[in-house]
């Protein structure tokens, strides 16, 4: 409303910049000026409920990434291919380990675990095979993957050793041998 509570307004009667507006009454003034601070105060919980509510999210954000960063070792996965036998590799506790190793599909060949680093390492359910490139999956003789996943499950060291061979053929040595040695922390 005009002329009721703005600063151009005296409190005697008059308003400076609108002579037709009914003077203010002194306690409506007052009134007003209360109502203002209330809001003013109001605003300003508002603002810090908003800040702190903002921060409080931002610090929570902040700790979980902290603490997943603590425990990123041991969540991430290390991965190994058939370039990497005779390489050494240190693993947490609990953190996983994949070896993905070449075979050829259709032929009888696949890759057994002779030896899991001395059962520091257990075998994270059967390996699995995916293809390499865009080929189609059932030509015989495609070379492929097979990959097998381990977890560390206890401090120590061994050697993880797998052997490339058929499983009928139990007196036939191994076509091709892969190892790693692997330390658990």
């Amino acid at each position: 409303m005009p002329g009721i509570g703005t600063p151009n307004s005296t409190p005697q009667g008059g308003n400076t910049r609108c002579p037709r507006a009914n003077p203010p009454r002194l306690g409506a003034v007052i009134e007003w000026e209360a109502i203002l601070r209330e809001v003013g105060d109001v605003k300003r919980r508002i603002r810090i409920a908003a800040v702190s509510a903002s921060a409080a999210s931002t610090l929570l954000v902040l700790l979980g990434l902290a603490l997943t960063g603590c425990s990123s070792s041991s969540a991430s996965t290390q991965s190994l291919t058939s370039a990497d036998s005779g390489k050494t590799v240190t693993l947490d506790n609990g953190q996983q380990l994949t070896v993905e190793l070449e075979l050829q599909g259709g032929t009888g060949f696949s890759w057994e675990v002779v030896d899991s680093a001395g059962g520091v390492l257990e075998q994270q359910g059967e390996p699995t095979t995916k293809e390499i490139g865009n080929e189609p999956p059932t030509l015989v003789g495609q070379t492929m993957l097979e990959v097998f996943t381990f977890k560390a499950v206890k401090s120590g060291a061994g050697t993880l050793r797998l052997e490339y061979k058929r499983s009928w053929e139990t007196t036939v040595p191994a076509e091709k041998t892969w190892t790693a040695d692997v330390t658990v922390k």
